[in-house]
């Protein structure tokens, strides 16, 4: 294992004391230039330019370490980090962007492409700050791992750009796209990235589309708080082929809160679960058979929008869809159809009495979300004769919060 260090000196507002230096009211970000190049001696990144306000002297030392080339892949990587051996504070956003390969047929493959000629790849490294999205000094950045594509074993160069917040100015939004192998709409260690872009929409209507880097992580930068709205985009190669379902919901609609210096606090899982099975265009809700009254099952707040059964042109089964509106931090809640046990003593039982168990998973926010959620028909129709000997129901008797709804099935 070879390990590569490399000072990067970069200037900051303040005066040269070793005193702690007061922060500027109109703060530069530090930003880094340097020349990179590979070949047989390794990794090296020479500074070039620095911008900033000048004054304080910042160091840090970016390490290189676990460089490997694969010849059959054509690919080298390295895991690098992000020392901060001076005594001032860097803050997120941070991130380190890489252009100008030469020869240009040289990319990074897990870096999130940034411009519309994807000519420059950005490793972001607010996420490696730590929970504070503070790079202390003496502190050192978790490593983010580096994998560029190579055309052969031979030398290449290019250039370099770190860029840190000289103060806490910006919130980070983002997450991951990962394939959601178990389909239960979490991201866990083992699985692998997905494919895609989001557009996020700002509270003041701004939209930015970025790309995923090929691990999945996004992100974007926020200096407003409100709700930020998030969607998952497929990519072009996939339209029009096979469509591409999400175990996640989407969009996602993100509450970023301000910090008590009005600088949004940063949020970091809004994640898109890519569904590997074939696609099936509508979201499957648990059916519960209860013992109790429906009236008395614990629930959060909903309010029922609308019921809808499908006609026979729709595709797929047969389905009752269920628009339903509460409030929280996010569409994802957990809904599920109850339905109570039918009386012995009803006959002919046609009527099923249900009702939707919300949970808010505890979310504060004040957000109002609408979701669609639907029941097998058939499922339901076999349960009902399993537990009655008859067919049906005909009568859905819906109890919700606000009263009750009467829906006849087909």
């Amino acid at each position: 294992m070879r390990v590569f260090s490399l000072l990067m000196i970069l200037l900051l507002v303040g005066g040269c004391s070793s005193d702690p230096v007061e922060p500027d009211p109109d703060p530069i970000d530090p930003e880094v230039w340097f020349d990179g190049s590979y070949d047989d001696s390794g990794l090296v990144l020479q500074r070039t330019e620095v911008f900033g306000k000048g004054g304080v002297v910042v160091t840090l030392d970016l390490v290189a370490t676990e460089l490997e080339y694969d010849p059959r892949e054509q690919r080298l990587s390295a895991v690098v980090q992000v020392r901060n051996t001076s005594r001032t504070d860097l803050y997120a956003p941070a991130d380190i962007t890489l252009s100008n390969f030469t020869p240009d047929s040289i990319r990074p493959l897990n870096a999130i492409s940034v411009g519309e000629d994807a000519r420059r790849w950005r490793y972001d490294y607010s996420d490696a700050l730590g929970d504070d999205d503070i790079l202390s000094a003496g502190e050192e950045s978790s490593g983010v791992l580096w994998i560029l594509q190579l055309p052969g074993p031979g030398s290449f160069s290019f250039a370099a750009v770190a860029r840190f917040a000289a103060q806490a100015d910006f919130g980070v939004l983002g997450g991951h796209l990962f394939l959601d192998a178990n389909r239960d709409g979490e991201r866990d260690p083992s699985e692998g990235p997905g494919i895609g872009s989001v557009e996020v929409t700002y509270p003041d209507g701004r939209k930015v589309v970025v790309r995923a880097a090929e691990s999945g992580l996004w992100s974007v930068r926020s200096d407003t708080g409100g709700i930020h709205t998030a969607r998952w985009i497929s990519p072009p190669t996939a339209a029009g082929i096979l469509p591409i379902c999400l175990t996640t919901p989407n969009p996602l609609q993100i509450l970023m809160t301000p910090g008590p210096d009005g600088v949004p606090n940063s949020f970091r899982d809004a994640d898109f679960g890519i569904d590997p099975e074939p696609c099936v265009l509508w979201r499957p809700m648990p059916i519960l058979v209860s013992d109790v009254p429906v009236d008395t099952l614990e629930s959060d707040p909903w309010t029922l929008i609308r019921l809808h059964q499908t006609g026979p042109d729709v595709p797929g089964p047969e389905r009752l869809d269920i628009t339903v509106g509460f409030g929280g931090c996010s569409a994802g809640h957990p809904l599920t159809f109850a339905f109570e046990r039918p009386d012995d003593t009803a006959v002919p039982k046609t009527t099923m009495t249900a009702t939707i168990v919300h949970d808010d998973l505890g979310e504060l926010c004040e957000a109002y979300f609408h979701t669609t959620r639907s029941v097998e028909l058939s499922e339901l129709r076999r349960m009902w004769l399993d537990l009655t000997g008859q067919e049906g129901p005909r009568v859905l008797e819906m109890h919700t919060p606000q009263g009750i709804e009467v829906f006849e099935l087909r």
